[in-house]
């Protein structure tokens, strides 16, 4: 998985051949799915104390 800061610049310019998973070590939990099309979708990683699991939670394209 690629790291690198989301700053406006970085997101703009951003594409993949594939679908990639990128994050930024700064915001624990952030991360933005990016496609072959061009489709930027963000997730956040949130803990669930009942099942005792991560959940990946889709916040937004």
């Amino acid at each position: 998985m690629p790291h690198f800061r989301f700053t406006d610049a970085n997101l703009k310019t951003l594409s993949a051949d594939k679908t990639t998973w990128f994050t930024d070590p700064t915001c624990k939990g952030l991360r933005l799915c990016v496609t072959k099309g061009g489709v930027k979708t963000w997730y956040v990683n949130k803990w669930d104390p009942t099942s005792n699991k991560t959940r990946s939670v889709k916040l937004a394209q």
